[in-house]
């Protein structure tokens, strides 16, 4: 009995002393308040206080039994195959993935692949003073373009001009910052030089131009080049030049003249045999011997008598008459030997085209 009144005395005399720490006109203090620094000692017997600001002790953790663990991995594995593609499903984004960069990179319109076709420019020296030819070429189709003469012997190139932000010539262009029209790119020298380039347009849709320079060939041949508006691409392309290749040797043929019974004069006594090699290289390089006799001709050509011979330079292959020898000269042209003048003769230039010759002596 006095334990218990002891113990009560003591539970009132800690309440009278929060009491006495209380200012005057402050609300009481919730049950359980401890000020800051002060330590309440629980008396014994004391249950601890409970309330809102009470921290209950964590609870004690157990072990998983196996069952339990069987159940979380398999949960864990059900969920980590929902977020996994399936075979099929990554099969269609790769398809999805190829199909847009395809369709960035396609060279057509409309998904349409432009319909190869090769293609054949003739030139003459007429090409100076008409329009140029127009070329039809695809974003990402290299189109090769070759040059060759009338018999289609490959005729060297000397120089290419073109602009680099639109064209790329033989893998030089597209993306340098130059100038338009400074870039000029030469042909190697020797004798493996090229007759051939490689064109690509660096954008879906291109115009411009290019402009070839051939050896030997006084003119400029000039080509516009269009991209992504034809259903066509030009490859390969290749363009046929009036007269003959400076890589073509020149050769001499020499016809067996008729028989007749009375021959025409030969050369005066004392006078050296006529050396018809000798002769066909003077007069087709346009340098004649000593005592040549210059004729007037038409048609473009030259013409020479030179010991009772007639010697003619002309571009293109002669149809008519028949000469004795003739010889491949430089430029383009061709050289022939007539035993007797002839004031009427037709050439064949490299277009196809025939033109009269007429000469005057």
């Amino acid at each position: 009995m006095k334990r218990v009144l002891a113990s009560g005395f003591a539970v009132a005399a800690v309440w009278a002393t929060a009491a006495v720490a209380q200012a005057p006109g402050q609300p009481a203090p919730p049950p359980n308040f401890q000020p800051p620094g002060e330590t309440v000692r629980r008396p014994a017997g004391v249950p601890p206080a409970t309330g809102p600001l009470a921290t209950p002790p964590p609870p004690v953790p157990r072990a998983l039994t196996p069952a339990e663990l069987e159940e979380l991995r398999k949960r864990m594995i059900g969920g980590t195959q929902g977020m996994i593609l399936k075979p099929g499903e990554i099969q269609d984004v790769r398809r999805a993935v190829q199909d847009a960069q395809g369709a960035g990179n396609f060279p057509g319109r409309d998904g349409r692949m432009p319909r190869p076709e090769p293609r054949l420019l003739t030139v003459t020296q007429e090409v100076s003073r008409s329009a140029p030819e127009t070329l039809h070429l695809a974003y990402g189709v290299v189109s090769p373009i070759t040059f060759v003469d009338a018999k289609g012997a490959p005729w060297p190139i000397a120089s290419v001009a073109y602009d680099p932000r639109l064209f790329a010539q033989d893998g030089t262009g597209c993306g340098q910052d130059t100038t338009l029209g400074a870039t000029q790119v030469p042909a190697g020298a020797g004798a493996d030089r090229p007759a051939s380039i490689n064109l690509m347009p660096c954008r879906y849709d291109t115009w411009g131009n290019i402009l070839i320079r051939l050896e030997a060939v006084p003119y400029p041949i000039p080509l516009m080049v269009l991209s992504g508006q034809s259903e066509t691409v030009d490859i390969p392309v290749t363009v046929r030049v009036a007269g003959t290749s400076p890589l073509t040797p020149v050769k001499v043929v020499t016809a067996s003249a008729p028989v007749r019974k009375a021959g025409p004069p030969g050369p005066p006594r004392g006078a050296a045999p006529i050396d018809t090699t000798a002769l066909l290289h003077l007069f087709g390089a346009g340098t004649p011997p000593t005592g040549a006799q210059k004729l007037v001709a038409t048609g473009g050509a030259q013409a020479w008598l030179y010991r009772e011979r007639m010697y003619v330079r002309v571009q293109g292959d002669l149809v008519s008459p028949q000469p004795v020898a003739s010889a491949d000269a430089a430029s383009g042209y061709r050289i022939y030997e007539f035993l007797r003048p002839a004031s009427r003769l037709v050439a064949e230039r490299g277009d196809g085209a025939e033109t009269a010759i007429t000469i005057e002596f």
